[in-house]
């Protein structure tokens, strides 16, 4: 039977995409059977490690903005609850700040390497770092960089089912200020449920806080799960219109993928609605391959005017807006760094 949408659509799954997602985690951490249909029972294979700093450029204006001018632009509310402008790779002193610090989770972080650069760059405490993986993949490096401590590294979590472990075992992650995930949405069964379940993860801010908390999840693989197609414009609408300050904007270099920001203020439900409802099907997108990228897939259930909303209401006025975060056109981000580049190598 098809499960239903609203607030917690993941909820009623229904049960062909439950039984999906118990064999793609098995075939995650290497434990599938042949009957799996993934990967011929071998552990499925890896190649998004994790990065220190990555740059995310959103369409329909190649607009970008990186990992550190996120994190740098959450500091700052966190630390003054100020809208100036900070430059990028601002640093958190734990010792001089009276507020409470921020707290940082990663879905999919691999090596960790996102949150480490974190530490070192930002002067964010391992104790505020938090990096989700399937499996453990830190590696020793031969270098004298620090590397994720196992109190910042919380390995065998399911991400499709991260809603009831929260709700099974509450202290497994902390409520975050700040959630990033990347390269880790299309590899999950159910994206859509996914985001419901990340938004229960935010925080709730305190009364009279500025600072809202957020998640930014990117390469999600909205319109393979769409069966009557994803119209960025609808979907963000939808959102508006029920007081939810979320959007989703097609990733430009990607454009099979999209990021969604999510955004949490004080006195906000600790649910979000989808204008969605499941189909009952799962839909496979690469046969015979290691990928077996596999969907849940959804149709709309709610109608929305298709027409466009304000600046301030899109992916990247949300966050101009509410975090004042740095964004450029990429072809001045590209300028600019070939520009430091050669008058580095001038120097040397």
């Amino acid at each position: 039977s098809r499960g239903g949408g609203g607030a917690s659509m993941w909820r009623h799954r229904p049960a062909t995409v439950v039984e999906a997602i118990e064999r793609k985690w098995k075939a995650i951490i290497g434990t599938v059977d042949s009957e799996s249909g993934c990967a011929d029972g071998r552990p499925l294979s890896w190649t998004n490690l994790g990065k220190a700093t990555e740059l995310v450029v959103v369409a329909p204006d190649d607009v970008c903005f990186s990992t550190d001018d996120l994190i740098s632009a959450i500091l700052q509310r966190h630390r003054t609850g100020s809208l100036q402008c900070v430059p990028s790779g601002l640093s958190f002193d734990p010792v001089s700040s009276s507020v409470p610090l921020p707290q940082f989770v990663d879905l999919g972080t691999a090596n960790g390497n996102l949150l480490i650069h974190a530490h070192v760059a930002h002067g964010v405490p391992f104790s505020q770092l938090v990096g989700v993986s399937a499996i453990d993949e830190r590696r020793a490096e031969e270098t004298e960089a620090p590397t994720l401590p196992d109190s910042s590294y919380r390995v065998g979590l399911n991400i499709d089912t991260l809603g009831k472990t929260l709700e099974r075992e509450p202290a497994t992650l902390p409520r975050a200020h700040w959630v990033w995930s990347s390269c880790t949405f299309y590899h999950l069964v159910d994206p859509v449920g996914a985001i419901q379940q990340v938004y229960t993860l935010l925080a709730e801010p305190t009364k009279g806080s500025l600072s809202p908390s957020v998640a930014l999840l990117t390469h999600v693989p909205l319109a393979a799960c769409c069966v009557d197609g994803l119209s960025v414009t609808s979907l963000n609408n939808f959102w508006r219109g029920h007081g939810v300050k979320a959007a989703v904007a097609q990733m430009a270099l990607n454009p099979d993928c999209c990021a969604v920001l999510l955004m949490r203020f004080h006195g906000d439900p600790d649910t979000m609605p989808m204008p969605f409802e499941y189909t009952g099907d799962v839909r496979r997108t690469v046969e015979g391959t290691d990928s077996c990228y596999m969907y849940a897939t959804v149709r709309w259930s709610h109608s929305t005017l298709d027409e466009a909303g304000s600046e301030d209401e899109c992916l990247v006025g949300l966050m101009e807006h509410h975090l004042n975060v740095r964004t450029h056109p990429l072809a001045d981000r590209m300028k600019a760094q070939t520009h430091t580049k050669q008058r580095t190598c001038a120097q040397q």
